[in-house]
Formats: C-alpha cells, structure tokens, sequence
C-alpha cells in the first residue's frame, strides 16, 4: 500500500501462497512456513518504530441459524479462527529508526508450528468460508501506518509414505440377478484436485437380449454443516446440502468409448471425467467438529430389457478429493497425476502393458469397505 511517499508489498516465494499442515497423526519434524520478502519502498526518508507481520484466520458463515435451521441467515457471522504474529524490528519506547529513500527488503521465514489449530481454507461454499489473510504493518512514529495485505491458502497434506496407500486398487463387483453382473474399479479413491476420475466399468449380462441404454457417472459434493445450538441449548441436527460436480454420460452401446467382449458379449469403458479446475466449482475434502465436506462417485446403469422397458442400478464409491502443490496447467504432465489413472481401454491401446488373469481377477476381488451398490430400481 503507497501512502506518504512510501509503498509497502509481500513478494513471497513461488507458491509460499499455499501452507500444507501436515496430516493429523503423521507430524513432519519441521513445520510449514511462509517464506519470501516484505518490501519497503520510500520515497524520502521515514522513521520507523517497528516492523511486524501477522497471519489472521477468519471464518464466515450463514448457515443454520437456531430459528430457520434449514436455511441461510442474513445476518454474516464472522470470528477469528487463528492469530499469529512476528515482529520484524522494532525500537525502544519513544525511539525510531530512520529509513532512507530507496527499496528496503526483510526477509521472511514465517513459522507455522504444526499448525494443530488451524482449519482449512474453504471457498465457494454457499454460507460458509474459512480464508486466511497475511498482513505486514510498518509503524511510524507520529504518523500513519503503513500496511498491505496477501491471501494465504491453508491445506492438508499427505505424507510421502502415504502413496502407497494411495496406489490401491479400489474395486466393487455387484450381480444384479437375472440382469448383470458388474465390476467397477478405481485405481485409488484419492483424487488430485484438477485431474479426472478413470473409473473403469464391465458389464457382463446375465440375459440374452439385454442392451446398454446408458452408464452416467457423477461426482457429488457433499456439505455437512453443525447448526447453531438452538434456544434451549440443545445442538440440531447436522444439515446437509449436495451439488453435482462434474458429471459424463456413455449414451449406448454403440458409443465409442465402450468396448465390447467377444465372445461373452461383455463391456468395457475406462471414460477420463475431468474434475473443475475452480475451487469456487469444487473443494477439496474437509473435515472439522462443525463443517466437513465429502465426494462420492455415482455409477448409474441403465439397460434396455427384452420388452423395451428400461431398468437401472446404481452403486456409489466415497473418493477424497485433495490439494496439492503442483501448478495446475502441469499436473497432467506430473507423476501426481499418473499414480491414480488407470490404463485405458485394451482396444485403444494395443502397445499398453498388460495385466496377467491372476492380476486382474487379484484386482477384481479387493471390495471397498466403504462402497455401496443401491437395490435394483425398476422404471
């Protein structure tokens, strides 16, 4: 901020912008920093009594209010989540240091600790948001202050060792009886913000005669908020509101993302669903005491019975959709984004490695504890 003949900006280092907290229960020995340069620039000379920067969370909400529980307020509450502060320089009482023209830069090196007391930055909720804001303020003797401000994002993390985790295959195998059986996989269900969902899907009827109509897949965000405690001190019940975040349809058989078994008259599509790049259109995975957020993969499968009538199943697979630090316009070209696509379909790739029968029926047979496939549905 210029005011007085001097100006005053935070120029951080390359994505000093995003702090990543460590994963609660695996601590990292040092914890995250904020690092770059506080920049000074003065006209004429000033006297300065101290130099101080300060990290501030704040959190916004207008959801749940004890008399319309169900519905945003609006009213605003806004409280401070988080306060840290570090002192750059300062003078003795009734002293001042004296600044000649030119550009003046302080280094900084902003020490988070572990970071166990603070939440994660949430944006593009309807009536919530947790967003956290840097400010340095050089004081003058006599004078006004000068300040500036800079947004901080605030992420979890993963630590190394968890990739391995991460590069489980994730599979539901489900029979609809007298219809099909069915295989969905995924090469893991935890997701880089950015990229695409591979989920790969076989259709194997069960019945002569029995055609794909459709195979939709959707992810839906999920948002669980902690009311206010009502009147008489008892907490209500934990809304919930859902959105849509990207959503692909394989429209028939004839598609040519599907591919078709031979001769067991089986299919087969691996479709990429790429995920909003915004995070005003997708947030990541949150979990706190009064706001989380979840994703869940809905697999809906419409097929055309011998009587015409169309029938459906659904199954749904929770996946977590994380941050990470790798610029988004390069994560395709990254390892980040390679460890969680699977291979493509066999037809379009004839060159791709291939899986042994063991390995694939290894693969097939893992269930994931959390998925689930909804009863059969007629329409």
């Amino acid at each position: 901020m210029s005011n007085h003949g001097g100006n005053l900006h935070f120029e951080l280092d390359p994505y000093a912008h995003r702090v990543f907290l460590p994963v609660e229960g695996n601590p990292i020995p040092e914890g995250p920093h904020i690092t770059g340069k506080l920049i000074l620039s003065l006209a004429q000379p000033m006297r300065i009594g101290s130099i101080d920067v300060q990290l501030r969370g704040f959190m916004k909400r207008r959801w749940g209010s004890s008399e319309r529980p169900q519905t945003l307020t609006r009213s605003c509450t806004e409280s401070v989540i988080f306060q840290r502060s570090w002192q750059l320089m300062r003078t003795p009482v009734f002293q001042s240091r004296i600044y000649a023209p030119g550009r003046h830069e302080v280094i900084l090196d902003l020490a988070l600790g572990s970071g166990e007391h603070m939440r994660e930055s949430v944006d593009g909720v309807e009536g919530y948001s947790v967003s956290y804001l840097l400010t340095g303020t050089v004081a003058r003797r006599l004078a006004s202050d000068l300040t500036c401000h800079e947004s901080i994002k605030v992420y979890r993390s993963y630590a190394p060792s968890e990739w391995y985790s991460f590069a489980t295959v994730h599979a539901l195998d489900n029979e609809w009886p007298g219809k099909i059986r069915y295989s969905i996989t995924y090469p893991t269900i935890q997701i880089p913000f950015g990229s695409d969902l591979c989920p790969r899907i076989q259709l194997y009827p069960l019945t002569e005669g029995l055609q794909i109509e459709s195979i939709t897949i959707e992810l839906v965000e999920t948002h669980h908020f902690a009311p206010n405690p009502s009147f008489d001190g008892e907490f209500l019940n934990r809304i919930a509101r859902s959105r849509v975040i990207c959503r692909k349809e394989v429209s028939s058989s004839k598609d040519p993302d599907i591919s078709v078994h031979e001769p067991d008259g089986g299919y087969e599509v691996a479709p990429l669903v790429p995920l909003p790049t915004s995070i005003h259109d997708c947030a990541q995975a949150v979990q706190s005491s009064h706001f989380d957020i979840t994703h869940n993969v809905t697999v809906t499968i419409r097929i055309i019975n011998m009587d015409g009538h169309i029938s459906s199943v659904r199954a749904s697979t929770p996946v977590v959709i994380y941050m990470h630090n790798v610029d988004i316009t390069q994560l395709k070209a990254s390892s980040l984004y390679s460890r969680h696509i699977i291979p493509p379909v066999y037809g379009k790739h004839q060159e791709d490695p291939l899986l042994t029968d063991s390995d694939s029926m290894a693969d097939h047979s893992r269930m994931g504890r959390y998925s689930r496939a909804e009863p059969n549905t007629e329409l």
